[in-house]
């Protein structure tokens, strides 16, 4: 039976080690500055939105079985500090 009795002590000891390490990796972890984090500084004014959007069809009023398209503009608001960069290299504007 001393085994066993070794064995859940053992168990214990791992556990409690687990706990110590979670607590200070938590700790750690909260000590770091907030603002590294954060899109904007204090002193920016925040927008809004930084995304807007408007949504059009086109042809505008399809005829039954005729193939539509639907067109989601979005604009970024410019000093968000957000853009877009082009899928295709070197042909410019996404």
């Amino acid at each position: 039976m001393p085994t066993l009795s070794l064995f859940k002590s053992s168990i214990l000891r791992a556990l409690r080690k687990l706990l110590l390490l979670l607590c200070l990796s938590l700790l750690f972890t909260s000590w770091f500055p907030y603002n590294t984090i954060a899109q904007f500084d204090d002193d920016d004014v925040i927008p809004e939105s930084v995304v807007t959007f408007k949504v059009r069809l086109e042809p505008e009023k399809p005829r039954p079985g005729e193939h539509a398209r639907i067109i989601v503009d979005l604009q970024i608001h410019p000093e968000s500090g957000w853009h877009v960069f082009s899928v295709i290299p070197g042909v410019g504007d996404f």
